[in-house]
């Protein structure tokens, strides 16, 4: 799984990037993401919108290491481990 965290300069980007996103995982928190995608489709989603001023960082999680989750659930979609 990965953790996906971004940011980008402007609200019209942020919102593109996160509809490509939704497709490809689960919106956990403003500019969070949980995926199961590859590192590389990944990169593409996060590059194909323009701007230059971005940071964006991919974590890799260990599914057979646990996973703690607290709180109400993102969204009505849930990766079962």
């Amino acid at each position: 799984m990965r953790i996906i965290v971004y940011d980008y300069e402007t609200e019209k980007v942020r919102g593109k990037v996160r509809k490509n996103l939704k497709k490809l995982g689960v919106h956990a928190q403003w500019s969070v993401f949980e995926s199961l995608e590859s590192y590389e489709n990944l990169i593409k989603v996060l590059l194909e919108e323009e701007g230059e001023n971005f940071r964006v960082a991919i974590f890799r999680v260990d599914l057979k290491k646990e996973i703690r989750k607290i709180g109400q659930n993102w969204e009505k979609v849930k990766f079962i481990f």
